[in-house]
């Protein structure tokens, strides 16, 4: 082996060091904005289903609305620094940064698909139930990724939690009550990992 193939070697390996597939994420502050807004969101549809507070059918879409709005305005604040911060060259914090905004506008997608079945082909508004075992799913999937390639034994557990969501939420698809359900979830999946993942950062990353 040369001199110049050496450093070529040690070059590499000083790359696959500094990307540190183990290194905290750095997502959590903005899993856990998203799902403090995604809770009180599902509580007040749920309440509006069942007739507790008085909102016509039409304006839950308003609710919607804000929700995404201000999670999107809140991500951007957020997120502004998070390229600056140690660690984000790791490889759970570059797949992280890819997965979690690709599973919303899957969400985003899912949801405006349903509005186009019942506007065009006049589908049952209960699809509209089945978004948030779809979006269970998708974390499931994500948690199990995020944890298999950072070792984070909590993430894995949050995977298999979700899937556990998942399966209640659509047992219980076509109650009212799935909305309450979906907020229960959400702070076991959400709100619980998210907090755990921000504990986890080291302190100048806060």
């Amino acid at each position: 082996m040369t001199k110049t193939e050496a450093h070529e070697n040690l070059d590499y390996l000083k790359s696959l060091a500094e990307q540190g597939a183990k290194a905290p994420l750095l997502g959590g502050r903005i899993g856990l904005m998203w799902n403090i807004l995604l809770v009180p969101t599902l509580c007040v549809h749920g309440l509006a289903t069942i007739g507790k507070i008085n909102l016509p059918e039409n304006r839950m879409g308003l609710i919607w609305l804000v929700f995404g709005v201000s999670g999107g305005i809140l991500s951007a604040i957020l997120s502004r620094n998070i390229g600056k911060k140690p660690g984000t060259g790791s490889t759970g914090n570059r797949i992280e940064s890819i997965i979690w905004p690709t599973t919303a506008l899957l969400i985003f997608a899912y949801a405006f698909s349903i509005m186009g079945a019942l506007l065009m082909n006049n589908a049952t508004p209960i699809l509209f139930n089945t978004i948030m075992p779809f979006a269970f799913a998708l974390g499931a999937v994500n948690y199990t990724l995020l944890g298999r390639i950072t070792g984070q034994g909590f993430l894995r557990i949050s995977g298999l939690i979700s899937a556990l969501f998942m399966v209640l939420t659509m047992i219980m698809v076509n109650q009212p009550s799935v909305y309450f359900l979906s907020a229960l979830g959400v702070l076991f999946t959400g709100v619980l990992p998210s907090v755990i993942q921000m504990s986890k950062e080291p302190s100048y990353v806060v």
